[in-house]
């Protein structure tokens, strides 16, 4: 089966429920036991590693398909920023818990899984105050600097079909934005205000994802 076929039949529901903020939501571990009876001779790999960023650290999380038959391979990467504390967890438990917020986010967005940013699991703060950046916080000077930055983000490699990798690179996008705005609390209408700030930014082409996508990859390497 072809990357472009398993996306298309993928299914994964969201498995469970948060009955403090009263959603379902879709875990890690249902997107991998749907995912892999659809796997055939191709691999799935899911690595993350802790990245510092200014002063806060980072769980990058790649997922990276290969079918060596069909000659593709296809790698998307998420981030996720450890909170400076969490009640009724200790450190160790912190770091799993953005480890796994990561690498779902990557995979949501490898296998163009919808997660809009409707959903209470990547927008949802359970009632605490959210540490928003003020108004006039220069986003737009990200742009301009972008190819200055230190360590380009991945993005969608080889494979075949036009619609295919456009809507691949798309939900790569889209995962990279709700990344963002979990990991920073910044209101989505700002993040949107910015990117539509950013030269070549659009949904509609994959280059144009890949500059949103690389621009709050950014964002998030300089502490945007």
């Amino acid at each position: 089966m072809k990357f472009s076929e398993i996306q298309q039949t993928l299914k994964s529901p969201k498995d469970s429920r948060n009955e403090f903020g009263k959603y379902n939501y879709r875990t890690c571990s249902a997107i991998l036991e749907a995912v892999k009876p659809l796997l055939g001779p191709a691999t799935l790999i899911i690595s993350d590693e802790l990245v510092l960023i200014g002063e806060r650290y980072y769980i990058k999380a790649t997922a990276t398909y290969t079918n060596k038959d069909e000659g593709e391979t296809f790698t998307a990467t998420a981030y996720a920023r450890e909170p400076l504390d969490k009640r009724g967890m200790d450190e160790a438990q912190i770091t799993g818990a953005s480890s796994t917020y990561a690498r779902k986010a990557a995979l949501s967005g490898l296998f163009a899984i919808d997660d809009s940013s409707n959903d209470p699991d990547a927008t949802n703060t359970h009632g605490q105050a959210a540490n928003k950046p003020s108004a006039g916080h220069s986003r737009g000077q990200a742009t301009n600097n972008q190819a200055a930055a230190k360590k380009p983000a991945e993005s969608l490699k080889s494979g075949s079909g036009t619609d295919a990798a456009l809507k691949a690179a798309q939900q790569q996008a889209k995962a990279a934005r709700q990344a963002y705005i979990e990991a920073t609390g910044t209101d989505p209408a700002n993040v949107d205000a910015a990117l539509k700030t950013v030269k070549g930014a659009t949904w509609h082409t994959a280059e144009g994802c890949k500059i949103i996508f690389d621009t709050i990859a950014y964002w998030q390497q300089n502490g945007k």
